[in-house]
């Protein structure tokens, strides 16, 4: 199986890991994005699973619009760019709203060490 990985996944895998360490932690870089995604996909690929990143312009845009209730960004043009949680939304409602969506061999690679540690040093 190939799992598509985009940036609805990697932006609440993100958050999630990152409010549980510090919750003043409320955004996320795109340049962090891909690099936590990156580090997502050789987790899954040191487990003989096939994935792809799936990122771009249209789908950041599609997603944001989408759960404008969650989130919004910070300079969306700029690769500077942030996207933001809003205010009184926490992992709980994140991991409620969204992994129900997400195969469980994601869900395991966005916790992942490796994949955390990738998040946290970028």
């Amino acid at each position: 199986m190939c799992y598509y990985i985009g940036i609805e996944s990697l932006v609440v895998g993100a958050l999630v890991e990152m409010l549980q360490r510090d919750e003043s932690q409320r955004s996320v870089s795109y340049a962090t994005i891909e690099k936590y995604g990156n580090a997502v996909v050789k987790v899954l690929e040191d487990q003989n699973e096939e994935a792809v990143l799936v990122l771009s312009r249209a789908n950041t845009r599609g997603f944001i619009m989408d759960c404008s209730d969650i989130f919004h960004v910070e300079d969306p043009d700029s690769p500077d760019g942030r996207i933001v949680l809003r205010e009184g939304v926490g992992p709980r409602e994140l991991a409620r709203r969204f992994a129900g969506r997400m195969p469980l061999a994601i869900i395991n690679a966005l916790a992942d060490e490796r994949s955390v540690r990738a998040l946290l040093a970028a």
